[in-house]
């Protein structure tokens, strides 16, 4: 046997590696995982044979369920096990052999949070759960969450952080103290994983990488990945999956870089700002990618554009902002047929272009390239690329306060106020339906709605 998919992890700054952190969610015991300290500690036990029934007299029907750090003994197999059964006052039984041999003089400790993320991810099974406590965790090297765990495709497995109650928008940081490393990579495997709600801090040390995802279906979400040199995420060709609600920021290399050819990548309202190189970059091969509702702004470098996109099969780009990065906002840079849809984004005071087709294309575009708003960008709005259906010439800075972050539409004629329902869709063919749709990452709110404005940062 194993651990089961069942099981769920918690990781605390106040835990201990030694205590069982963890608890399988249904068992008919009570979860001791959520507290700093272990509520058995146990010492004298016992095995007949190389088995897996623990002899103890501290045995308790609570303890069903609660994971079981063996920390010593002899012939004891130290490490984490699932209690699945007791006999009261007797015996434990665990999920697989714990000695090789009659045991003797056996420790362990049963209940409390575990101290480090790397003691979890070492241990996780596919559809376990991690959850990670705010506050701050400094690592010295990095941390891998495996995302293989046997054949055809598996349950998620999911790393999590949280503030004070599971669940809620916490984050906890996960900060490189020394050394060049990747913070989180997510294993080679093809099963799924969920990365959630974490602050990646690579502390500004050389050539730090945030999250590197190898491959597999997965998903990142509300995280935070700043001050890394070596690159914010970085994916390989296998992944597939999300990226979506997170911020980048203080990264070199890129922020968010997909290597090629990446098979159906979804770049969903990030906020990727203030990297010293390109926000987003595509490299080259035949797939289909989709980038909606972020800000891609003030990317630093002669060659850092918003987005750099080198792929040349289908691209869906709509409803972004590319505002102050320092060459392009969108740059496509293959000479091949791209299916591009580059709708309903706002390029503002990017210091090349705003859309540049870089390679002058050596056939006919298939492209919708339309109802885009222009805005003070350094070449001017566009580079062998057409003037679009519905495009808009802006007249000044359409947001409420860019400088601070605020990406909401102000109501200023010729600027914000051009913007709104001014995106595709429009009018719908062969009826009297129309789609008011904003230019732009963030939608306008009329009178009556809550209070208004998206600042993004945090």
């Amino acid at each position: 046997m194993a651990l089961s998919a069942n099981t769920v992890f918690e990781v605390r700054t106040t835990g201990s590696d030694s205590n069982g952190g963890g608890f399988v969610t249904g068992a008919s015991g009570t979860d001791y995982s959520q507290q700093d300290a272990a509520q058995y500690a146990l010492t004298g036990l016992t095995t007949a044979a190389a088995n897996a029934i623990i002899l103890t007299a501290s045995a308790a029907a609570v303890m069903v369920g609660n994971l079981i750090n063996i920390t010593g003994g002899t012939n004891f197999t130290t490490g984490i096990y699932q209690i699945t059964a007791v006999s009261v006052g007797v015996s434990i039984t665990v999920d697989r052999n714990c000695t090789t041999a009659a045991g003797a003089a056996g420790t362990a400790n049963v209940g409390g949070a575990l101290l480090t993320v790397g003691a979890a991810t070492a241990i996780i099974v596919e559809g376990s759960i991690t959850w990670v406590k705010t506050g701050t965790y400094s690592i010295s090297a990095g941390i891998t969450f495996a995302n293989s765990f046997g054949t055809g495709y598996q349950q998620a497995t999911r790393l999590v952080g949280y503030g004070t109650t599971r669940g809620d928008t916490g984050r906890p940081t996960i900060q490189a103290s020394a050394g060049s490393f990747t913070l989180l990579t997510v294993g080679s495997g093809k099963d799924g994983a969920s990365i959630e709600n974490l602050i990646l801090d690579g502390n500004s040390q050389t050539s730090a990488i945030g999250l590197n995802v190898n491959a597999g279906s997965v998903v990142v979400t509300g995280c935070k990945i700043m001050g890394c040199p070596g690159g914010g995420i970085l994916t390989a060709s296998s992944f597939y999956g999300n990226i979506q609600q997170c911020e980048v920021t203080t990264c070199g290399t890129a922020g968010i870089s997909v290597a090629g050819p990446p098979i159906g990548i979804q770049i969903l309202n990030n906020y990727i700002h203030d990297n010293t190189a390109v926000g987003v970059t595509f490299a080259s091969g035949a797939t289909i990618q989709v980038v909606v509702g972020n800000v891609i702004a003030n990317n630093t470098g002669a060659s850092s554009d918003g987005l750099s996109v080198a792929v040349f099969y289908v691209n869906f780009i709509h409803g972004n902002v590319f505002y102050g990065n320092g060459r392009d906002g969108i740059r496509l840079t293959n000479q091949y047929p791209a299916r591009e849809c580059v709708q309903n984004n706002i390029f503002v005071s990017n210091g090349g272009y705003g859309i540049n087709s870089s390679s002058a294309p050596t056939k006919t575009y298939s492209a919708a390239i339309a109802y885009n708003a222009f805005y003070n960008n350094t070449s001017g709005a566009r580079n062998n690329i057409a003037t679009g259906v519905g495009d808009v010439t802006l007249t000044s800075d359409p947001f409420v306060a860019s400088g601070s972050g605020n990406f909401a539409l102000n109501n200023t004629a010729g600027a914000g106020a051009a913007c709104r329902a001014a995106g595709f869709p429009g009018a719908f063919p062969g009826g009297t339906t129309t789609g008011y749709a904003d230019i732009g990452a963030v939608q306008h709110q009329d009178s009556g709605g809550a209070s208004g404005g998206f600042v993004f940062g945090g």
